[in-house]
């Protein structure tokens, strides 16, 4: 391939120099070797000679000038697509299920969202996660030197704030965000100082999806159901141009209570014939991962769903399976009234 490339290019320059003069750049590559570029251009009658020079003060400058350049990344303040986070990103945003990433591809730096459920609300007993287990991670998996750490703490949040620089002397900034449903983790990184000239401008202005004792309809973009849900929530998955399985998680400031949704699509169901053990399956399933068992149960024909009840410690669970065709649904609450558990497990729409 290389070889091939070296033809193409000596031919060009040789078209391109009987025009006037001419400045070309090729990668090291392609000018050693008898088939380089250099051999070639001599077979076609020219003379190449190498140039040697000595790096001035001036050239000093004017190359430090151009290395610490990195033009404006032109930030747009965007919300991402659950609208759990609103920020500065670039232009090019990548959206891959939960994660972002927003390349600035001018200066060769990048922002990444990365996003992990908790499910500490499925733990047996009633501890938050811990941010010093967070804390212990940091140390081996931050690059090079921890410049600054600062812990932060609100009324629903708490997280930290790290700079820090690599051992080839990339500036970077790291946020880690832990709310009740997730850790959400925001690096900048790019060469050289960029990340210190434009952090500033990300970083404050970052904002994380408001608490509020509002429900909202949620309806995916492939419109598969309907379904009303706490207003805090994040929704993995929806896309109406990938095939994802959606995964819905929500918080109620106000009861502390939890709210689980997940949708499965099985590509092939030829070979299901009974889909009360496929209820029973899944409702098995999710509790012996919990080391808890059944108390109550309900398989309901009609609406072709299942309903089951347990404790998780000293909290209660209730589950809800429906099948639809190839659709597989999970529904699930945690410490939740009765009023809202109904509210949330009625049949979806």
């Amino acid at each position: 391939m290389i070889v091939n490339r070296n033809k193409i290019m000596a031919n060009s320059i040789d078209e391109l120099i009987k025009k006037g003069s001419l400045f070309s750049a090729v990668g090291a590559a392609h000018l050693a070797g008898k088939e380089g570029m250099i051999e070639l251009l001599r077979g076609k009658g020219y003379t190449v000679t190498p140039i040697f020079d000595t790096l001035t003060s001036i050239g000093q400058k004017t190359k430090k000038d151009i290395e610490t350049y990195f033009p404006n990344p032109g930030f747009v303040v965007t919300t991402i697509r659950d609208g759990m986070i609103e920020m500065p990103l670039t232009k090019n945003v990548i959206n891959e299920f939960q994660n972002t990433g927003s390349p600035d591809f001018t200066n060769g730096g990048v922002i990444n969202i990365k996003r992990i459920p908790l499910n500490y609300f499925l733990n047996k007993n009633n501890e938050a996660y811990n941010p010093k287990s967070l804390d212990s991670l940091l140390y081996e998996n931050i690059p090079g030197e921890i410049l600054e750490k600062k812990f932060f703490q609100t009324e629903h949040y708490s997280g930290y704030d790290i700079k820090n620089v690599s051992k080839t002397g990339k500036n970077q900034r790291y946020r880690f965000y832990i709310t009740p449903l997730e850790l959400i983790a925001v690096s900048m990184i790019g060469p050289g100082n960029y990340v210190r000239q434009f952090e500033n401008e990300v970083f404050n202005s970052i904002k994380l999806k408001e608490f509020n004792t509002n429900w909202n309809q949620f309806k995916p973009e492939k419109g598969s159901f309907l379904v009303e849900i706490p207003s805090f929530n994040f929704v993995y998955g929806n896309s109406a141009e990938e095939i994802n399985n959606i995964d819905i998680q929500a918080y109620d400031s106000t009861e502390k209570g939890y709210y689980f949704l997940t949708e499965k699509t099985l590509n092939n169901v030829s070979n299901l014939e009974d889909t009360s053990f496929e209820h029973n399956q899944i409702h098995y399933e999710f509790y012996l991962q919990h080391d808890v068992k059944i108390v109550e149960s309900n398989h309901d024909k009609v609406s072709n769903s299942f309903t089951s009840s347990s404790k998780i410690g000293d909290k209660n669970i209730n589950l809800k399976t429906i099948i639809n065709g190839n659709k597989y649904y999970l529904l699930g609450t945690v410490s939740v009234s009765d009023n809202n558990k109904n509210a949330f497990l009625i049949p979806l729409k």
